[in-house]
C-alpha cells in the first residue's frame, strides 16, 4: 500500500482546546460495512485499544469511565466519580467519548512509523461531531 498524506481538513481547536481535529472519518469503499481507514497512513486494519468515556449533563460535575487495553487478556476498567479525567474529555460542556487505536500499517521493520489514531466523539452546540484528532501539548 502507497503512503497517503493526511486527510485534507483544516486543523481546528475544538471548544476544550486540548485535541485539535486532524482528519475526517473516511471509510473504505470497496467494503459493504466500510471500515475505518486510518487518518495518517489510510490503513485499514485498525484495532480498538482504549475507551474513555465522559457522561455527564451540560455543565454538571462529569464522571469518567475508562477501559483501557481492550485488545488483551487483562483489559482493565476505570469508573470515578468525580471529575478526574475531566481535561481528557474532548467536550467543554456536555459528554463526550475517546477510542484509541493501533493502526497495523504504523509498525515496520524501520519502527513506528506514525502515531496511533485517536477518534472522537463529543457534542457542542447541540450538535454531535466525530473527527480523527491529536492531543494539543501542554505549555510549559
Amino acid at each position: 500500500m502507497e503512503e497517503m498524506k493526511l486527510n485534507e481538513l483544516t486543523p481546528r481547536s475544538m471548544y476544550t482546546g486540548h485535541y485539535v481535529a486532524v482528519g475526517k472519518l473516511e471509510l473504505e469503499d470497496d467494503y459493504e460495512d466500510g471500515p475505518l481507514l486510518c487518518p495518517y497512513c489510510g490503513g485499514n486494519n485498525l484495532h480498538q485499544t482504549d475507551l474513555q468515556v465522559f457522561p455527564r449533563d451540560e455543565d454538571s460535575v462529569s464522571q469518567y469511565v475508562a477501559i483501557k487495553n481492550m485488545a488483551t487478556d487483562n483489559p482493565k476498567v476505570i469508573i470515578q466519580e468525580d471529575t478526574s479525567g475531566q481535561d481528557e474529555n474532548p467536550s467543554g460542556r456536555h459528554q463526550g467519548i475517546l477510542l484509541s487505536f493501533e493502526c497495523e500499517s504504523n509498525f515496520s521493520e524501520e519502527g513506528v512509523s506514525h502515531q496511533n489514531p485517536l477518534l472522537a466523539i463529543y457534542q457542542h452546540k447541540g450538535c454531535t461531531f466525530m473527527n480523527w484528532v491529536e492531543k494539543v501539548p501542554e505549555k510549559k
